[in-house]
C-alpha cells in the first residue's frame, strides 16, 4: 500500500513537473515572439523616420533651388 501511494505521488510530482516545464517552455516561446515583435516595430520606427526625414529634405531642396533659381538673371533662366 505504501509503494502504491509512493508511485501515486511520484507520477503526480512528475505530472506537476512536466506541467511546469511546458508553462516556462511556453512562457519562453511568448518572450521570444515579443522580442521579435518588438524588434521589427523598432525597425518599421528607423525606417519610417528614415523616409519621413528624406520626403522632408526632399521639400526643402526644392524650395531651395526654387529660391535659387530666382536669383539667377533672365538670361540664365529655363522658360
Amino acid at each position: 500500500m505504501l509503494i502504491k501511494a509512493m508511485d501515486s505521488f511520484h507520477s503526480f510530482a512528475d505530472w506537476k513537473a512536466q506541467s511546469v516545464q511546458d508553462g516556462v517552455e511556453k512562457l519562453q516561446k511568448r518572450k521570444a515572439d515579443y522580442d521579435r515583435l518588438r524588434a521589427e516595430r523598432e525597425d518599421m520606427k528607423t525606417k519610417l523616420n528614415t523616409c519621413v526625414t528624406e520626403r522632408v529634405q526632399r521639400q526643402e531642396y526644392k524650395k531651395e533651388v526654387g529660391s535659387c533659381m530666382q536669383l539667377l538673371p533672365s538670361k540664365f533662366k529655363l522658360e
